[in-house]
């Protein structure tokens, strides 16, 4: 990691405000609220939307939870760069919603306080679905977990800020959840997966 600081260290003092330019001059116009795990690993999301360096303002985090930190974040891009879209993309096998279903299945006074905090956060998403026939299809009830906590984090977002609240309302600022599939690559709005 060290080598490609050192070369982008080079490059930033020979002509960095050519690169400032460059961001500042294309619009960011997507925010995508990212779930982690492998994900970031796997593809980052301006290749997975086909973007470019800076039209992308991306926040990652656990389980694509939404907490204030993260609310406090697209409020500023929303109003800030004029977005029109904040994509919640979470992703198939998701390791927070894993944590969260082993916890509800087999609670542990183990877990780290920090892990704990997400847990808690993707709960309300899972907890119902546990009461369903899905508790015994693992693979089932993942699926909808991922589904189910995407669509949460979503509502958060349109309904958790005043701020986020007005720019819906009076700029048409758009809050759609999708899920990026780690064994396909492909990415589907959830509107496309009801049903499936």
């Amino acid at each position: 990691m060290d080598g490609g600081t050192t070369k982008y260290n080079l490059f930033a003092r020979s002509d960095f405000s050519a690169f400032w330019a460059l961001f500042t001059d294309n619009l960011i116009n997507l925010i995508v609220l990212a779930g982690v795990c492998q994900f970031v690993f796997d593809m980052p999301a301006e290749i997975v939307f086909d973007q470019g360096l800076g039209d992308l303002f991306v926040i990652r985090v656990a389980g694509n939870v939404v907490a204030p930190s993260q609310i406090g974040s697209v409020e500023f891009a929303a109003a800030q760069f004029g977005v029109q879209l904040v994509v919640v993309l979470g992703h198939s096998r998701c390791g927070a919603v894993m944590a969260t279903i082993d916890e509800l299945q087999q609670p542990s006074e183990n877990r780290s306080p920090n892990l704990r905090s997400i847990v808690d956060r993707v709960r309300p998403s899972v907890a119902g679905l546990m009461e369903t026939d899905l508790r015994h299809d693992h693979e089932a009830l993942l699926r909808e977990s991922v589904r189910a906590n995407i669509r949460m984090s979503v509502a958060q977002l349109q309904n958790g800020s005043v701020i986020l609240e007005s720019l819906i309302a009076d700029r048409g600022l758009r809050i759609v959840g999708a899920e990026y599939s780690l064994e396909s690559g492909e990415v589907r709005f959830l509107d496309d997966l009801d049903g499936v």
